[in-house]
């Protein structure tokens, strides 16, 4: 079977190289042009467009131009690669669009919030990250997930168990209400074993709490000091969260 003529126009020469990434592809450069002779390595082999791009605005060309007598027809290989490649990029475009058009504000979380029962804590943790991603996006089903899932976890026992709820507490301590976290927190306070293994966790919570609003925290905190028993080095840092509160105005509801 005879293969089709090709059609001689910029764009079916082997030289022809589209002048961006990005939406169409009509517009092309030619890589005979000796002015892109230097550019040649990252333009082919990084796609890198920042090494030469106001020069490539200057020379671009619709691709259907007539072709000249430097005309060079792809080999068969480079015809595969090439449809493979535009392919790949209008997927791509594609993907990048409808991403772009997504509500991420409301965009069920149900799916995610399943996964934070997983037997797993690796995949809990995935979800975590996940939800963590939506709320920053403004998502307040994914937030409430999270803090619900922060307020049923037990207080951390092992260092593994620390850094694990540290982890979803990065989640939410600048996206959830004062109002909401601090009750969280005063209740780890009073049922945590404070050791070595938790004593970076306790650090953690006591510094959030510096930078609460004093109304909120002082009584709290006074009632764990009457109410438990500390070690004489962890009542003063308690105590000093109180005096550090009080002094800040830097905090935020």
């Amino acid at each position: 079977m005879e293969s089709e003529e090709i059609e001689l126009i910029c764009s079916n020469c082997s030289y022809f190289f589209p002048a961006s990434m990005e939406g169409s592809f009509e517009y092309g450069i030619c890589l005979h042009d000796k002015v892109f002779e230097r550019y040649i390595d990252e333009l082919i082999k990084r796609y890198n467009y920042d090494s030469c791009r106001e020069l490539i605005e200057e020379k671009k060309f619709l691709g259907d131009t007539e072709a000249c007598q430097h005309f060079e027809e792809p080999e068969e290989s480079e015809l595969d690669d090439t449809m493979k490649f535009n392919n790949d990029a209008i997927e791509s475009a594609v993907l990048v669009d409808q991403l772009e058009n997504i509500d991420w504000k409301t965009i069920p979380v149900g799916n995610y919030a399943a996964k934070l029962n997983d037997a797993d804590k690796n995949k809990q943790l995935e979800s975590v990250s996940t939800l963590g991603s939506l709320a920053a996006l403004g998502n307040k089903n994914a937030l409430s997930e999270l803090i619900e899932y922060f307020r049923a976890l037990n207080p951390p026992i092992t260092l593994e168990e620390v850094h694990f709820k540290q982890q979803v507490f990065w989640h939410i301590e600048n996206l959830a209400k004062k109002s909401v976290i601090i009750p969280c927190l005063i209740y780890e306070l009073y049922h945590i074993q404070s050791n070595n293994t938790t004593r970076e966790w306790i650090s953690k919570i006591l510094q959030y709490l510096e930078h609460c609003p004093i109304g909120m925290i002082r009584k709290p905190l006074e009632n764990l000091l009457n109410e438990k028993n500390f070690s004489y080095k962890m009542k003063t840092k308690i105590e000093n969260t109180i005096i550090i509160s009080e002094e800040n105005t830097d905090w935020a509801l």
